[in-house]
């Protein structure tokens, strides 16, 4: 079966972690757009157009991490697009990003939170649909409020 949505953005810092969360992905049948830094995200979005979900460090320069939720945020093709935060801090909150995904994290979790937020874009636009992540567990920090109206139980 293939995903909800079909391609993931992840910005990421640290190479190692970006290679990761990429072969995860992939392995799970998504497709991703992998990238180092805030620059490389805004080329990767000219190039790949709308995608599913943004996952987004924490670390990257706070101001670059600023420039590119708010370029994501005011342009009328992504705007809606779901942003999941990938942070140390499980306490972060920042009222542009849907989620937090608490690092260090597991592939479940990692799942969990991806099929959670790309099925919620796919109910938006085609209607209702039950998910897998419905039947997930994990932290609450890690799914995020619209993970809990869906029914993911923390």
């Amino acid at each position: 079966m293939l995903p909800a949505c079909a391609s993931v953005l992840v910005v990421e810092a640290q190479l190692d972690v970006l290679e990761a969360i990429q072969a995860a992905l992939e392995f799970d049948g998504y497709g991703v757009a992998a990238v180092i830094g805030a620059r490389g995200a805004l080329e990767a979005l000219e190039r790949m157009g709308r995608p599913g979900l943004v996952l987004l460090d924490e670390t990257l320069p706070e101001m670059e991490r600023a420039r590119l939720i708010r370029f994501i945020r005011q342009e009328p093709a992504l705007r809606s697009v779901p942003i999941v935060l990938l942070s140390v801090d499980e306490h972060i909150r920042l009222p542009e990003v849907q989620a937090v995904l608490r690092k260090p994290f597991n592939l479940d979790r990692l799942y969990t939170v991806v099929r959670t937020y790309c099925e919620t874009r796919r109910e938006v636009e085609e209607g209702p649909a039950r998910t897998a992540s419905a039947e997930a567990s994990g932290p609450e920090d890690e799914v995020g409020a619209a993970g809990r109206r869906r029914g993911v139980q923390t």
